[in-house]
């Protein structure tokens, strides 16, 4: 273990390889030599997620390594026994498994775009429409003559609304036009109020508006900008 992190660190600082490279072979010798009894895959991605933010992928703690394998799990096991196999007889013949975490990485980035566009379309929301999200979300499922009864408009407005969410990708539709219902979207993203009815809705627009990251410095600044004349409990 010595020698794989030393190895690690040096292969990373270097320009001659890139870290990713490094970070999977780091991956693939640390399940190899399993260090301790358990809970070695857990600590294999927690050292993963420290060494890509070493790295300068800030993105990584915004989106989750672990479902994406959860979701691979034969392809995950499958690249780790052939590249464990073949490096016994050549230490550079890990291809299975590089090509296997590259695209776990490319998912997680995918996924964490998912989400951001889905906060970006509920911050434009009407109101009307929030709400039809959060009666969906508040019994697992909706007609549109619920959501009518429930927010008391007419069932052409509610299949118009819940035609929109549709459309957003916020509700899925299920069954035929008599017989619909609709579910919450599969990346399931919290509801939040309409840019502008809330202080936190306008900084959290503020913030997408910038690419999703800001600093310290400049949350402050957007958070300053947007307190109430009488102090922050007005």
């Amino acid at each position: 273990m010595a020698e794989l992190v030393t190895a690690t660190n040096e292969a990373i600082a270097s320009d001659q390889l890139h870290p990713l490279i490094a970070i999977a072979r780091f991956v693939v010798d640390f399940l190899a030599i399993h260090p301790f009894q358990d809970g070695n895959g857990r600590l294999s991605r927690a050292i993963t997620a420290l060494l890509l933010l070493r790295s300068g992928y800030d993105y990584v703690p915004y989106a989750s390594v672990e479902r994406v394998i959860e979701d691979n799990k034969v392809g995950y096991y499958h690249a780790l026994r052939v590249s464990q196999a073949a490096m016994q007889a050549d230490p550079t013949a890990f291809g299975e498994w590089l090509v296997f975490f590259l695209r776990v990485l490319r998912a997680q980035a995918r996924s964490l775009s998912a989400k951001l566009e889905m906060e970006r379309s509920i911050l434009h929301l009407k109101d009307v429409q929030v709400k039809v999200l959060e009666h969906v979300e508040r019994h697992g499922r909706g007609t549109a003559a619920e959501v009518a009864r429930a927010l008391a408009i007419d069932q052409r407005q509610a299949r118009y609304h819940l035609g929109l969410l549709v459309e957003h990708g916020l509700l899925a539709p299920h069954g035929e036009r008599r017989g619909r219902y609709y579910t919450r979207g599969a990346t399931g993203a919290p509801v939040l109020r309409p840019q502008g009815e809330t202080r936190n809705g306008a900084i959290l627009a503020a913030v997408l508006q910038r690419g999703g990251k800001v600093s310290r410095s400049e949350l402050r600044e957007l958070i300053a900008a947007r307190e109430p004349p009488n102090g922050p409990g007005a």
